[in-house]
């Protein structure tokens, strides 16, 4: 089978992280794929050489350009992912209907009403729309972009053989950064965006700082918000405390080497790198965020949206909870992870979505 994916970027984030996955899962389950992109530099990508990767530039030839790609490569199926990417597909479904379309949407929220009537007034010309959760699903059909009923939930999958406990790598990031045994170590990723509230992280890190807690606080990520965020780091005299990474291709080391994960999101389609934290059995504190519930169960500390107090009080919580009670919440949220959203299961679900619209 002939698999051409196409997604509107393979920057740095969760979906292009699921995308490669799935490219390098599919050429190792004897699937030929071609992978095309519109914008942007290629910072996550498939490790698979045998995935032809193309831009096609955002132009007024892009429709053209994509067909030209349809007919060179003449896919069984078509599946795109995010919203460019996906109105596209559309596009050239609307020129050959006999193209099988699959649309994928990352995120509870992709923009304003005008993205929502978009995929209302095209979601016929797809044949499968899918969504990364549950509670994204039911947050389209609440603002009608699509039908109820019309778009079906395939969970991220995780890499559970990547992301473990190990802590080959604790002491070199540790003496990277100065952290000494006693210091209490956090993590947070994510792109420096207004989505993911950064603002509140640094209103929990004077709380916590004002109450005498010994701790240093790691944040992996790049976007539009540094040069602010590191000024307000050292306007609250914090440069001690917080520290702005920028990019990692490989966080598991960082995830190995803290004791909590901290996710502050306003909103998110999945919470990846929570899963990825939990896989670590890595104590997880978040904000009650879209599908983060789904994601985490019982296990970790789930906090209101931009309620930096009871998030205070959720790490303090976390802090005090024994060593023996912090080994079982880990372990049981591996598992969770292990049973729900190992790539493994993702990646087969997708295969046998595949085979059931081309049937």
């Amino acid at each position: 089978m002939k698999v051409l994916i196409i997604i509107t970027g393979l920057g740095v984030g969760g979906a292009e992280k699921v995308v490669s996955s799935l490219c390098d899962d599919l050429v190792k389950s004897g699937y030929q794929v071609k992978l095309l992109y519109l914008y942007g530099d290629v910072i996550i990508k498939p490790s698979s050489n045998s995935v032809e990767i193309k831009k096609i530039p955002i132009n007024f030839m892009m429709l053209s350009e994509l067909r030209t790609e349809f007919d060179k490569f003449k896919p069984d199926i078509v599946h795109s992912h995010m919203f460019h990417a996906n109105m596209l597909s559309r596009l050239l479904k609307l020129i050959n209907p006999r193209v099988k379309l699959i649309n994928t949407s990352h995120s509870s929220k992709e923009g304003t009403w005008i993205r929502d009537l978009s995929y209302r007034a095209t979601n016929k010309l797809t044949d499968c729309f899918t969504n990364v959760s549950m509670d994204s699903v039911h947050a389209f059909e609440k603002r009608k972009a699509v039908k109820k009923g019309n778009m079906i939930c395939i969970y991220n999958g995780i890499d559970v053989e990547l992301f473990i406990k190990d802590n080959s790598n604790v002491e070199f990031i540790k003496n990277k950064y100065k952290i000494k045994n006693e210091v209490i170590t956090f993590l947070s990723i994510g792109s420096l965006r207004p989505a993911k509230d950064y603002d509140m992280l640094l209103k929990v890190a004077n709380k916590l700082n004002a109450k005498g807690i010994n701790f240093k606080w790691l944040v992996i990520g790049t976007g539009p918000e540094l040069e602010r965020l590191e000024k307000d780091v050292e306007t609250h005299f914090l440069s001690d405390r917080v520290e702005f990474l920028g990019f990692r291709s490989n966080v598991v080391p960082y995830i190995n080497a803290s004791d909590y994960f901290v996710m502050t999101s306003k909103w998110e389609g999945f919470g990846l790198v929570v899963a990825e934290a939990m896989a670590c059995e890595t104590t997880v504190i978040a904000t009650d965020c879209g599908p983060i519930r789904e994601v985490m169960g019982s296990t970790g500390y789930i906090s209101p949206v931009g309620d930096d107090s009871l998030m205070c009080s959720n790490i303090i919580n976390a802090i005090d909870l024994s060593e023996t009670d912090k080994l079982k919440q880990g372990k049981l949220a591996r598992k969770r992870v292990v049973s729900l959203f190992s790539s493994s299961i993702s990646n087969s679900n997708w295969i046998r979505l595949y085979k059931e619209v081309i049937s």
